[in-house]
């Protein structure tokens, strides 16, 4: 089964416009304080005003995996693993795959995410750039902005991403 166009256009624009949305009432740490790790479960809510939210949750481990799920209703869950790396105090660098699957598991299409990002306090902020792609590799979306993720837990559970299928 195909993920219609206008769904994996939705998929694309969620993917496109979480780059130019941040999370509400995100603050810096008393006194701009910066550092620390990112290992832990953050999150983001992101809203388009037209009834549209989209949940997303990144987990970081101490071994450098990246967990990045999405949920949107009315869209494929997406779920996927990348990496990351310590760039200097308080900071790091992020890259991920996310791929747009339909409900039997197959891939439609595909967001390359990546971004810089300052910790502070129990948040961060990302300077986060994404690329969407269609199934036939086109590109459909891509945008550069701001996005503040609020930490979850320090706790990292296990990422379940499913395999690729041939």
């Amino acid at each position: 089964m195909r993920v219609e166009s206008r769904t994996l256009m939705t998929i694309a624009a969620i993917s496109a416009l979480a780059v130019t949305t941040s999370a509400p009432g995100a603050t810096a740490a008393p006194g701009g304080q910066r550092g620390g790790s990112p290992v832990g479960v953050w999150a983001t809510q992101l809203d388009f005003g037209d009834g549209q939210t989209v949940h997303v949750w990144q987990q970081y481990t101490a071994q450098g995996v990246l967990c990045h799920e999405v949920r949107a209703e009315g869209v494929p869950h997406g779920m996927s693993e990348g990496t990351w790396r310590k760039t200097g105090p308080g900071r790091f660098r992020y890259a991920v795959t996310e791929l747009f699957r339909d409900e039997t598991g197959q891939v439609h299409g595909r967001a390359e995410l990546s971004g810089t990002a300052v910790l502070a306090g129990r948040e961060f902020d990302s300077s986060h750039s994404s690329k969407v792609y269609d199934a036939d590799g086109r590109l459909v979306a891509s945008g550069t902005e701001n996005i503040t993720f609020s930490r979850v837990t320090r706790a990292v559970p296990p990422c379940e991403v499913p395999p690729v299928e041939p």
